[in-house]
């Protein structure tokens, strides 16, 4: 908002000049007419606007973060960000109310809920549930705490085929994967996890039988129809779940020429690392990774981290500059490694037993350590 005041204030005050002896009628005639020429901002000029001024001070508060240097410090530059971050969400809330017919503001409400404006989300399902466009929205609205009950609710209030399906797709999905990693990070007993699987399944099977031609997302945000991205969702609850064979998926070594696959360690307890050099997370864990790989050295350990890089340049030049000691592939930004164990967020983590069976996923830290110790302590002296 602050461009679009900046603009106002140069209209109403700029290119004025002296008075002289001449008449100036013609030429302030002319100013006259390029202010009536001046169109008023339409609400997606607003949005891009608001949109802009929040990437700027984006761009400012993550110089400040990079700048920070105790924790305290960057929790107050989150704090900052987070902060502005609302009050863009808030002024784009009200643009989408004021303007409620215009085309754009299902763009403005989606913005908000985003930016996590207070009410924004419940303004979406008030106003949109009817508009195919909220799919879009389906990944946001099914995050948190509340997330299955905004699915649910979209699902039933929806007269749109293709939101129902959307949103029941959605649903399903991620009951999935809460059964595979819960909240509590406790892993469901064997036969529990087995009835819950089999019982998601059975609702999925209906969920395309009545919509497997609608259009959706598939779990890495690929556009899709249900049918085709249901089967990617039954190839994680066969082979990506906690419990499952680890796909034994060949990747690429840093050596021109040279490939790996999982079974090649076989023996060992294995934490595949699906990571980028561009990950800020990514690259906090190498310290304790580091430290992890040195007191493990004599046992049946392997550390594997997995490039998502798109360029394998990029990896080796990070690697003459941080010392990461172990075992390295390069699967590359799409395709791959990265296809097959559908990575939707990086670092990703699978902790891997000695027969290949996949026995947690995504610790970190400590958390990572001790598990990986207690497998080793299944495994036996090496």
């Amino acid at each position: 908002m602050r461009v679009l005041l900046s603009a106002l204030c140069l209209l109403a005050f700029g290119g004025f000049g002296w008075a002289d002896d001449k008449k100036v009628e013609p030429k302030e005639d002319k100013k006259d007419e390029k202010k009536e020429d001046k169109k008023p901002l339409t609400v997606k000029e607003k949005i891009a606007d608001l949109n802009k001024e929040m990437n700027t001070l984006s761009q400012g508060i993550g110089k400040k973060f990079n700048e920070a240097k105790t924790n305290e410090e960057k929790d107050a530059v989150r704090a900052e960000y987070m902060d502005a971050q609302t009050k863009t969400g808030e002024k784009l809330l009200a643009l989408a109310k004021d303007n409620a017919k215009d085309e754009a503001a299902f763009d403005a409400t989606m913005s908000a809920a985003g930016m996590g404006a207070k009410g924004a989300t419940e303004y979406l399902l008030a106003t949109f549930v009817d508009d195919a466009r909220i799919t879009k929205a389906i990944p946001m609205l099914g995050q948190g705490p509340k997330g299955q009950k905004n699915l649910a609710m979209l699902a039933e209030k929806s007269k749109s085929k293709d939101v129902q399906g959307a949103a029941k797709f959605a649903a399903v999905s991620s009951e999935i994967e809460s059964i595979d990693t819960p909240e509590d990070d406790k892993p469901l007993p064997e036969k529990a996890a087995a009835d819950k699987f089999a019982a998601a399944a059975a609702k999925l099977a209906g969920i395309v039988k009545e919509y497997g031609e609608v259009k959706t997302a598939d779990n890495r945000g690929k556009s899709t129809t249900i049918a085709d991205a249901a089967k990617k969702v039954t190839f994680f609850m066969e082979h990506l779940c906690v419990g499952k064979m680890a796909p034994d998926t060949e990747c690429d070594l840093l050596e021109e020429g040279k490939k790996a696959k999982l079974s090649d360690y076989r023996g060992n307890v294995v934490v595949l690392d699906i990571w980028a050099t561009w990950c800020g997370p990514c690259r906090q864990m190498i310290p304790h990774e580091r430290e992890m790989v040195k007191k493990l050295e004599s046992k049946k350990f392997k550390l594997v981290s997995v490039s998502a890089d798109a360029k394998k340049e990029t990896l080796t030049k990070f690697l003459e500059k941080e010392e990461m000691p172990w075992t390295h592939w390069w699967a590359g930004a799409k395709g791959g490694l990265t296809e097959e164990y559908q990575v939707r967020f990086y670092p990703s983590l699978y902790i891997i037993d000695g027969k290949g069976v996949i026995r947690a996923k995504h610790l970190r830290g400590d958390d990572l350590e001790k598990f990986v110790e207690k497998l080793l302590a299944e495994a036996g002296p090496k």
